[in-house]
């Protein structure tokens, strides 16, 4: 087989086998560069500014099987058609002058190196790591934690205060009492599915269970004295109480976030917010967060609480100066 028919009538199954075995990259990087390529090398114009004469040469067509091929295919194109041109010319009876020729090998070389310089491009491109802000993601996520603490336990959920519903609740088989609840009509969480699907987008899947188990949401049926929240097929409720007599939003006392990364690529940082307690005693809550980078994105792995500026209660002694 001739060099310059090596391409010439290739078949569908052929194309497909070198698709198959040179993976192609984006679309966007292959006409970047076959389109390079075409540009830097043009066997006519190389031949016409050295004043030779090419007869016989039929136009170019791309082949229909190029949108199939890789980037590596298309290379040996390339090098096939630079050997098919000399082929050409030498079959016709034209013996192809010395300066054509080191041309040739010029331009063969200019196309190699601007070819090798551009998939390095392309390369650096698609491997170049994504730079992490890790301030702006602890400050995001901390900030989100913060929202959803006090959406479920701080009484900013929206609720129907207008509507009360009374559950009777049994204490240890023999006690009996009611509890009430308002109904969630909150736009930002209309199902407890929603409340879900939050958690998860703050918190990773072992703290979000914990998160959720914690809520002691259960379905209507199975309320007990434990219930905190409970569900049904037309929405869900919260118990007034709950609600009522939370301490309401807080925010943090400083804007600013200082994190460092430990030896697993983990962010971390601590966060604090202060209030006065039932005795107007003033207190500030600790609280240490680790952020992990997991395959659904960066999520708080974990958030611990230490209360800082009051007594200890469990070694508390009323007789003594603190």
């Amino acid at each position: 087989m001739r060099f310059d028919d090596l391409f010439s009538n290739i078949s569908d199954k052929t194309a497909g086998r070198l698709s198959e075995e040179y993976p192609v990259l984006k679309d966007e990087h292959k006409e970047r560069l076959y389109a390079m390529s075409k540009r830097k090398y043009n066997i006519n114009e190389t031949f016409d500014n050295n004043g030779s004469e090419v007869s016989g040469v039929e136009k170019y067509r791309r082949p229909k099987w190029y949108n199939g091929a890789s980037i590596a295919a298309a290379a040996v194109l390339l090098v096939a058609g630079i050997g098919g041109s000399i082929a050409f010319i030498s079959r016709n009876g034209h013996s192809p002058a010395a300066v054509v020729e080191s041309s040739i090998t010029e331009t063969t070389e200019a196309v190699t190196e601007e070819v090798t310089e551009e998939i390095t491009e392309i390369a650096e491109e698609v491997s170049a790591p994504e730079e992490v802000d890790a301030n702006a993601i602890a400050k995001e996520l901390t900030d989100a934690y913060r929202d959803f603490a006090c959406e479920l336990h701080g009484g900013s959920l929206e609720v129907d205060k207008s509507n009360v519903v009374t559950k009777t609740v049994v204490y240890q088989s023999c006690v009996e009492y009611q509890r009430e609840f308002y109904r969630v009509t909150d736009p930002r969480y209309p199902t407890w599915t929603d409340v879900e699907k939050r958690c998860y987008e703050i918190f990773d899947a072992k703290l979000g269970q914990v998160i959720l188990d914690n809520c002691m949401c259960d379905k209507e049926e199975d309320i007990n004295c434990d219930t905190f929240m409970y569900t049904t097929d037309n929405g869900y409720f919260i118990e007034k109480s709950v609600h009522d007599d939370s301490n309401g939003p807080f925010d943090w006392d400083e804007d600013d976030v200082n994190v460092k990364t430990d030896e697993n690529g983990n962010i971390i940082t601590v966060r604090h917010r202060s209030g006065f307690n039932g005795g107007g005693e003033k207190y500030t809550v600790e609280t240490d967060f680790t952020i992990t980078n997991t395959e659904n994105g960066w999520r708080i792995s974990k958030a611990e609480e230490k209360l800082l500026g009051v007594p200890e209660y469990d070694n508390y002694d009323p007789n003594t100066d603190q």
